[in-house]
């Protein structure tokens, strides 16, 4: 099972580095701006994704409380993913604990993988 839960939190990674070498094998990698004009208009597209991004996560038409209760609902699943993995593994239940350990390496590439995927990134 833990072999598994490596390879699929290392899923991002290897899809990330095969897109990467379609995109030199199609010859579209590091595809740049040719001119200020393609820049510009490129730095308004991503300025468009980021606020419809931002619109997506708004909840402009309900109560500030459950507004609040649907932010907390992450790190909330976060804390008790983790205790319960701590409870498994400090008391010896091995099925529970396999079972945590799972869950916990979801979390863990949730707090972390995302934020390593780009750091890899930046420095390709």
């Amino acid at each position: 099972m833990l072999i598994g839960t490596v390879l699929t939190s290392l899923l991002p990674a290897f899809s990330d580095g095969l897109r990467n070498i379609v995109a030199k094998l199609t010859g579209s990698a590091g595809a740049k701006p040719q001119n200020v004009r393609e820049a510009i208009e490129l730095m308004a597209a991503e300025t468009q994704k980021a606020q419809a991004l931002a619109a997506l996560d708004k909840a402009d038409n309900v109560s500030l409380w459950v507004a609040n209760i649907r932010a907390l609902q992450r790190p909330a699943a976060v804390l008790l993913i983790t205790i319960a993995w701590i409870y498994a593994l400090a008391s010896g239940n091995a099925p529970l604990a396999e079972l945590t350990t799972d869950l916990e390496s979801a979390v863990v590439f949730y707090l972390f993988g995302e934020r390593s995927l780009l750091h890899l990134r930046r420095k390709a």
